[in-house]
């Protein structure tokens, strides 16, 4: 389980949590969307329907 994830450089050194994969995948779709007219507001991580991970980082 997870062994995808432990691949990925962000995570060499840290457990793949939902915690840390929300925050994760928010810093990285700030960063694509930066040159767009948007804005990311929260990224929301589910494990299971009753286990959720949210992350953001408030407004500009």
């Amino acid at each position: 389980d997870h062994r995808h994830l432990n691949e990925l450089p962000a995570f060499a050194d840290h457990n793949p949590s939902s915690e840390l994969l929300a925050q994760y995948v928010y810093r990285r779709m700030k960063d694509l969307l930066a040159a767009h007219p948007v804005r990311l507001e929260q990224v929301m991580v589910s494990e299971k329907a009753s286990s959720r991970a949210y992350y953001s980082e408030g407004t500009d």
